[in-house]
């Protein structure tokens, strides 16, 4: 199938998938994308031995496979041990690697590593790396996690100069000294498998081919667009558009060369080396923006399009970096920050069965899924905050039972002990105060309506205040931007550019919120409020208590507790007013936490 080019021209294709399901994801959602795609998958790939493929699957998602369909590596061992099959390492719970601590990168790599040492009696040399996001200061924790490579997006490379031409290869990077290789992903490969016609994959291979025989075509992405994404399992399995695929490529042997990404290291030398800007895929840059910024630069980049000028202005448009969903979303910011302040607490620990539960809990809680918005759900899916919620409470509890542990080799009774903490929690530069006791966490922000924003109770590892304000969105006004050529009756739609009647429709019924919706919230409501305005939050509201600054009128500090106190006091005090017509009415509120 496929006409090749012309004499002597050959490519070498490096072709994989990646495959994830967030930790807490539903068991259902599991099962399913098993059966649509992680299992055809590899039952096609079995069926062309001829063809070198790369997998990569997070430790979470083995965990599960493990547990429920363990014959499934009894069908994937063999094409490892005759090297059919390149396995990539990772983040073990697939975490951002630049937002979680220097010890933590190397730890969930090792996890992962391990892992794939046990079940295949294969260390990974690569690794895949979340969603691309990119930061030098990772590549020292990479490097001694025992990694050669890594895969990133033909982007970073566009970004850091380099013209599309320039990527049939890899390169070589550095930090601190540690050499790291980086390939760059096909960003046209991308869209075109499995979306398009199997002649259109052929005819960019083609394109791109030339006599030396070392250039290089590189597309590992979603597995799960190989039967899960909406109309892909009939195209790819019923259809058989995998099939196809593969068996284009061996018909195709002399001049398409499939090979993993370590034959490539050890047999072809690098393009050069290279030092990339921080950076995810284009998609990522503007998601991470805020929404008018977001909307602004899908904008530019659909004018640059129409006006064929993106290919020259695409390497300086860039948007944001992935760290700016922490800024843009204060719910992520403060369940990243619990993460970080709970790891810091868990590495003081000495060595023993609480750490050990905790450390992995805390992993757990570093999935990424959660911390972000883009195509899909993220942080807008309530079970995966909740997840991220269960672990880093359960964390708290092993943390408990370490100082109960301690208290009581001491002679101490501390089972119902009160204990406050003030502290600069989500690094704002103004403190929020913290009252844990065995049985809850209670978080307050004096400086934001004297609201609690956690209450968390542990025996059920549940924060009730899991909540999430209504965010404007860059796409609540805009229809999806077409983000490649519809296919011409012969392929389906990748996720990126569907737009149905539905959501066309929820945009008139989508409300923003300008505050948190959390609790102990002092409001002031105009007359004739009724439910459905303040559901919407189009209510007239007279107060400034919402969220402005209450400040601490009496609380004993932390050191002035007595050991063992069972009780303790917030007094909190704001003199704020209330609007009547152009009016102002000072009130003063005082509210106490017990």
């Amino acid at each position: 199938m496929g006409k090749g080019p012309e004499m002597k021209k050959r490519i070498n294709l490096l072709f994989g998938i990646h495959c994830h399901q967030p930790a807490g994801n539903f068991d259902f959602v599991f099962e399913q994308v098993y059966q649509q795609a992680y299992l055809p998958f590899v039952e096609v790939i079995a069926r062309h031995p001829q063809v070198k493929i790369t997998l990569h699957y997070t430790g979470g998602l083995l965990e599960w496979i493990t547990d429920r369909h363990p014959e499934w590596f009894d069908l994937v061992r063999p094409m490892v041990e005759s090297n059919q099959v390149e396995l990539l390492g990772g983040g073990f719970y697939e975490p951002i690697l630049a937002v979680i601590p220097e010890t933590d990168r190397r730890s969930q790599i090792t996890l992962l590593s391990d892992y794939l040492m046990d079940k295949f009696g294969q260390r990974p040399r690569g690794m895949w790396l979340a969603e691309r996001v990119w930061e030098s200061s990772i590549v020292p924790a990479i490097v001694r996690s025992g990694i050669e490579y890594v895969l990133v997006d033909d982007f970073h490379f566009i970004c850091a100069g380099l013209d599309p031409t320039e990527l049939y290869g890899y390169y070589l990077t550095e930090e601190e000294g540690y050499r790291l290789g980086v390939f760059p992903i096909d960003a046209k490969l991308r869209y075109l498998t499995p979306f398009q016609s199997v002649e259109k994959s052929l005819g960019y291979l083609a394109e791109i081919a030339d006599q030396t025989g070392q250039r290089c075509a590189i597309v590992v992405d979603d597995g799960e667009k190989y039967g899960s994404w909406p109309d892909t399992y009939d195209w790819v399995y019923r259809q058989g558009w995998l099939d196809q695929f593969l068996t284009a490529l061996e018909q195709n042997q002399d001049w398409i060369k499939t090979m993993t990404f370590s034959e490539v290291l050890d047999t072809i030398p690098p393009l050069g080396r290279i030092y990339l800007p921080t950076a995810s895929y284009f998609e990522m840059g503007q998601w991470s923006l805020s929404a008018p910024k977001a909307r602004a630069l899908g904008n530019i980049h659909r004018e640059l399009e129409d006006k064929g000028r993106l290919k020259e202005i695409r390497p300086f448009l860039r948007g944001g970096i992935w760290k700016n969903f922490l800024v843009k979303y204060p719910e992520s910011n403060l369940m990243h920050k619990k993460m970080l302040y709970l790891a810091d607490k868990v590495k003081q620990l000495p060595e023993s069965e609480e750490k050990e539960a905790a450390q992995k809990l805390i992993y757990k809680a570093q999935t990424n899924d959660a911390y972000w918005h883009g195509v899909f759900g993220g942080l807008y899916l309530p079970h995966l905050r909740q997840a991220i919620y269960r672990y880093l409470i359960m964390a708290e509890r092993c943390l408990d039972a370490a100082r109960l542990r301690e208290d009581r080799q001491s002679g101490i009774r501390s089972a119902s002990v009160v204990k406050p903490e003030f502290l600069d929690l989500d690094k704002d530069g103004c403190e929020e105060v913290m009252v844990a006791t065995p049985f809850y966490t209670c978080g307050v922000t004096p400086h934001n309506g004297g609201q609690v924003y956690e209450f968390s109770i542990k025996p059920l590892g549940v924060n009730l205040l899991n909540t999430l304000r209504r965010h404007y969105e860059h796409y609540h006004e805009n229809q999806v931007e077409q983000t490649t050529e519809p296919p011409d009756g012969n392929g389906v739609q990748t996720i990126h550019s569907r737009e149905t009647e539905s959501d066309q429709a929820l945009r008139n019924e989508v409300y923003h919120d300008w505050y948190a919706r959390t609790a102990f919230i002092d409001h002031f409501l105009g007359k004739h409020v009724d439910l459905k305005e303040f559901a919407r939050g189009t209510y007239p509201e007279q107060g400034d208590f919402v969220n402005q600054t209450y400040v601490i009128q009496s609380s004993p500090e932390p050191d002035q507790i007595k050991e063992n106190s069972h009780s303790w006091e917030l007094i909190l005090r704001r003199l704020g007013g209330v609007w009547e017509g152009d009016s102002r009415i000072p009130i003063e509120i005082v509210k106490s936490f017990t």
